[in-house]
């Protein structure tokens, strides 16, 4: 449900709310075509509607309080923006409620001081609760991996076609690869061979979130090129 301003319904004015089915998904409103005031985005857990995020905006930009929470409605990260950036003392939350860590951003958005914590209190540094998947050995061995496994498509190398396909995929969390797709690309053949290296990878070190590991979403982009 969108409200414009003009005729021509070109500017959005006032409420707005979009639907998954009959769950409400985000309820908020704008001014001037730009996101203004709060802003609440919700998600469904055992068909009942629970409030993922609620964010405030200034003409399209964050600012101002912040909250995104657990399915159990516990808070999971709680600050606040200023002009589209993090600003003062951010807060991670456990599931439980127990604190996962401080966070301090300075007036241009960086990070200036830093605590995180493991379930039990004690000290944690960041790459011991939070990490994205990761191939074993880094970028370069991957990036080995791709040379030695890429055989380029004859009809693609025919026609003289080039590109970046980008690609997305899950690492579970036993680190194996599923649900591989092309989401971009320049050539069906391209795609299928991008799809086919991914697959036939090795496995990779899954993601943490709040020291978990976890089923994670990757966007990868793969260049073929011809020389």
């Amino acid at each position: 449900i969108i409200s414009f301003e003009d005729r021509d319904l070109t500017i959005r004015k006032g409420p707005y709310s979009s639907y998954n089915g009959k769950n409400t998904r985000d309820t908020g409103s704008y001014d001037k075509g730009h996101k203004h005031g709060e802003w609440i985005n919700y998600g469904t857990t055992n068909d009942e509607q629970k409030i993922r995020r609620i964010e405030n905006y200034y003409y399209g930009k964050l600012d101002g309080k912040f909250t995104e929470n657990w399915p159990s409605q516990e808070i999971k990260e709680q600050g606040n923006y200023e002009n589209g950036r993090k600003i003062g003392e951010w807060k991670l939350f456990y599931k439980d409620g127990k604190l996962a860590g401080k966070e301090i951003y300075d007036v241009y958005g960086k990070k200036s001081t830093v605590e995180y914590f493991f379930k039990d209190g004690s000290a944690a540094k960041y790459e011991d609760l939070f990490s994205k998947p990761s191939f074993d050995g880094g970028m370069q061995a991957f990036y080995r991996y791709l040379s030695s496994e890429m055989k380029y498509p004859k009809q693609a190398a025919k026609d003289r076609i080039s590109g970046t396909v980008f690609i997305r995929f899950t690492v579970t969390k036993d680190g194996s690869v599923e649900d591989v797709e092309a989401i971009k690309s320049p050539d069906f053949d391209l795609s299928n061979e991008a799809i086919r290296i991914i697959e036939k990878s090795p496995k990779w070190i899954p993601g943490k979130d709040f020291g978990e590991t976890l089923n994670v979403k990757y966007n990868m982009p793969i260049k073929f090129s011809l020389r």
